[in-house]
């Protein structure tokens, strides 16, 4: 692209007073493929963005996980690597600031990833150097391994072990085990049933029970996946565009300086993301604490 031509995507990105300029993300997402130096870029856009919102409206800190969410197919797994690495640094900030709603659209982009990304998220989540509310975001990304090749899943399900005997021994609260004992039974480990029948005895006092009680029986049963649909297994647009309107919405109405301000607020406290269509016929599982939308920052 020459620099009139970027100039151009750019000013459809700051635009305040238009739709989604479809148009100029995937004009950005398809010069990703031969321009790395754009991901730097984009990055730093979104950083001053996030800047940005506090004082006037903007939405460029919204549109940069998209281009990289559209990217992603066309990108090799090393830019996938970095771009996620990246989108995982600014989910955890995300989550330090309590912004659930930029958090799935961060983790929306971090799923269209792939499974290259899962070593970088146990690196966050096992270490548990990640917010409450991102630490769960996190862990919703296990699914990748749902597919991917035997080494990662053999490596995924390593880290879970690792993790859940850590819970055993006390060393770590039996409440951070519930997604590593999901993540098993969602890969069919059977092999496990008596760490995780051990952790519901040990845990059978806790709310935790109940969770390691489902990923023993699913495993059992030999029941389908116990996950949820995700949304970067939807299309891009289907799950952006009523975050965007929920974003704009909040925009106008804070700077409007409105009366109705604390009805508006208590819209983005609903209950968030649930797939049109469940994809098993189990219940889904009660340990992915269910996020809310909160007030963008």
């Amino acid at each position: 692209m020459n620099d009139e031509s970027v100039q151009l995507l750019w000013d459809a990105l700051r635009r305040i007073d238009s739709d989604i300029p479809w148009s100029a993300m995937e004009a950005f997402a398809d010069a990703l493929a031969a321009e790395s130096d754009l991901i730097d870029t984009l990055f730093q856009a979104y950083d001053e963005a996030r800047e940005a919102v506090h004082e006037r409206p903007c939405y460029v800190h919204l549109y940069v996980p998209v281009v990289f969410a559209l990217a992603a197919p066309q990108l090799d797994e090393r830019r996938r690597q970095e771009i996620g690495e990246s989108l995982i640094a600014r989910l955890v900030e995300a989550g330090e600031q309590d912004d659930h709603l930029m958090m799935e659209i961060l983790v929306a982009a971090c799923g269209a990833m792939g499974p290259v990304i899962l070593p970088l998220v146990f690196g966050v989540v096992i270490d548990e150097t990640a917010s409450s509310a991102a630490w769960d975001q996190l862990w919703g990304l296990t699914k990748l391994a749902v597919g991917s090749d035997p080494a990662l899943r053999n490596s995924v399900v390593a880290t879970c072990v690792s993790l859940l005997e850590r819970v055993g021994r006390d060393e770590v609260e039996c409440e951070l085990g519930v997604e590593a004992a999901w993540t098993l039974a969602s890969l069919g480990r059977i092999e496990h049933i008596e760490l995780l029948r051990h952790l519901e005895s040990r845990s059978r006092w806790t709310l935790a029970c109940t969770d390691y009680s489902g990923a023993r029986q699913t495993l059992e049963e030999h029941r389908d996946s116990p996950f949820p649909q995700e949304l970067w297994e939807l299309p891009v647009r289907d799950w952006f565009e009523p975050r965007w309107q929920r974003t704009r919405d909040w925009l106008v109405m804070r700077d409007s300086g409105a009366r109705n301000w604390d009805a508006l607020q208590a819209t983005y406290s609903t209950e968030p993301f649930a797939a049109p269509i469940p994809i098993v016929a189990c219940s889904p599982k009660s340990g992915r604490k269910e996020p809310r939308y909160a007030a963008v920052r």
